[in-house]
């Protein structure tokens, strides 16, 4: 006689029956693990993307939002000179940047859990991109500031939003390589700007600091097109706009 038991299961709101024939069914022992929680979150994690896909895909942009916060440390000068402004107003090219880009980087970082992390990291470097190429072709030094805060919006949309795909993307055994490698890049950027900047200005002129980012940036928008999934929105229906100001 075939023992016959019955194993009720609730799958997205469906009860489904299934019969066990252990007589018949030597693998069904195999069965039970599969469907076991540990085997399917197991499952799942074997389906994301690897983590240094992911940093690979988000150091790009990364790489250039922080690259731009010493990039121009060193043109400062030139800049004064060819835009005829005081030493205390060319500060504002550094100082522009770095406040908008750490005042609004947290509300960018609202702004991808509500709208999905990867289309506001796309977004911030299209952002990125126009104000850099505002920055280079500035005739005066007000659009130069103005291409300058531009560039702060969507450096702080993929600062926010790129450690944010990492730590998604990532389980915890490998999270924290992912994280680790995700601030090399930040502290090599930093670290490369003076140098990169100095040469540039140094042969082909201030302007091509800022040129130099939409290569890189147009690249970077089409490796996370096609590297990174999609990360689901958190869902929500209140605003913290007393947090967000």
């Amino acid at each position: 006689m075939f023992t016959i038991y019955y194993i009720d299961r609730t799958i997205k709101g469906q009860l489904f029956e299934t019969r066990r024939f252990p007589e018949i069914y030597p693998f069904d022992e195999e069965m039970q693990k599969m469907t076991s929680p540990s085997s399917t979150s197991e499952l799942q994690e074997s389906r994301m993307p690897g983590p240094y896909k992911i940093v690979g895909a988000t150091s790009i942009g990364i790489f250039l939002s922080a690259l731009d916060a010493s990039i121009v440390n060193v043109s400062l000068f030139t800049m004064q000179e060819f835009f005829g402004v005081s030493i205390s107003a060319i500060q504002w090219v550094v100082v522009a940047y770095l406040l908008v880009m750490t005042s609004t980087m947290p509300l960018m970082g609202k702004f991808g859990d509500r709208f999905g992390k990867k289309k506001i990291f796309q977004l911030g470097m299209l952002v990125f991109i126009a104000g850099s190429f505002a920055c280079s072709i500035s005739i005066g030094f007000e659009m130069l500031v103005l291409g300058r805060i531009f560039q702060a919006f969507g450096a702080a949309m993929i600062s926010a939003n790129g450690l944010a795909l990492v730590t998604y993307f990532t389980t915890p055994q490998n999270r924290g390589r992912a994280i680790g490698l995700n601030s090399i890049v930040l502290a090599a950027a930093l670290a490369t700007g003076p140098v990169l900047g100095g040469i540039l200005t140094q042969l082909f002129g201030w302007q091509s600091i800022f040129l130099v980012n939409l290569p890189i940036g147009i690249a970077g928008y089409l490796v996370v097109q096609f590297a990174v999934p999609k990360a689901e929105p958190v869902k929500e229906t209140r605003f913290d706009t007393i947090g967000a100001a």
